[in-house]
């Protein structure tokens, strides 16, 4: 029996807004207000489950959470990734079940992901800049946000190419290290990305999972074996042929916010989709 899916009725499919539209002025209060909701939170073993939704949530938080985003959808997932980083910190090193720790983690990328492909570079500017004022410690909140710019950037390189590009489930990021998916459906292809921000370099770099390269990295053989063994998980439950490929995205001198207009990290990434993917030129010739 075929147990294998198509990958797009297992993850969040990432696409592109028109008309975006700058959230209120009151967004940056707003955002602190979600992160004390998130210290507020009271945690329970019962939310959290490592793949679960949003909707876990109670119904009562849901609703505050989108009042807070204040009719905007491109502001909507900045107010829960504020709500995510805020009940992170609360949480701090309290033992947790194996994963649920994590899943916080993770989601708060993911928000952030999806929010800065939708929003003004201004409003992103003043997410990525406004750690102390939200009430976060500045320096991981950066950090995470300079993270999920990573992923946008290449989220919106590979929106160019493909409709199917997709945020990993919740277990493939935080196990598998798989940070963005990019499926070809019309040639069966598909690229697991393991990416990275480097504000230390200027230059954008990509190798395969199974280059040499990585036996001359210090641990890189328990590293490398997580992702090998995430490609292969999921590989195994959806169809097409995938190969596993690490980003290094070079972002010295490059605005923080700036998205659209990143010549630099643009060409490299497109190089990076057409060496990776056998018969991807041809089919954009084909359908140009």
């Amino acid at each position: 029996m075929d147990t294998q899916k198509n990958v797009r009725h297992q993850h969040v499919c990432l696409r592109l807004m028109n008309d975006v539209q700058p959230p209120a002025p009151s967004f940056l209060k707003d955002l602190g207000q979600a992160v004390h909701m998130g210290r507020g939170f009271e945690f329970r073993h019962g939310y959290g489950e490592i793949d679960g939704q949003l909707n876990e949530l109670p119904k009562s938080h849901r609703q505050q959470l989108l009042n807070l985003a204040r009719g905007n959808l491109a502001a909507r997932p900045a107010v829960y990734a504020a709500f995510y980083q805020g009940l992170c910190q609360r949480i701090g090193k309290t033992p947790l079940p194996l994963g649920m720790g994590m899943r916080w983690q993770v989601m708060v990328q993911h928000c952030l992901t999806k929010t800065f492909l939708w929003l003004p570079e201004a409003s992103r500017e003043q997410i990525i800049r406004s750690g102390s004022a939200l009430g976060l410690d500045p320096g991981p909140w950066i950090g995470i946000c300079y993270g999920a710019m990573a992923v946008a950037r290449t989220a919106y390189v590979a929106l160019g190419f493909s409709k199917a590009v997709f945020l990993p489930r919740v277990s493939e990021d935080g196990f598998g290290k798989i940070d963005l998916i990019v499926s070809f459906p019309s040639i069966k292809q598909g690229l697991c990305l393991q990416i990275k921000n480097s504000n230390a370099e200027n230059i954008t770099r990509h190798r395969s999972v199974e280059d040499d390269w990585w036996t001359r990295i210090d641990h890189a053989d328990q590293y490398r074996r997580q992702v090998m063994q995430g490609l292969e998980d999921f590989s195994s439950k959806n169809r097409g042929v995938w190969r596993a490929i690490s980003v290094d995205v070079g972002s010295l001198g490059v605005p923080a916010a700036a998205l659209e207009s990143c010549e630099s990290i643009q060409r490299p990434l497109i190089e990076m989709l057409m060496q990776n993917v056998p018969g991807l030129a041809a089919a954009v010739r084909k359908h140009s």
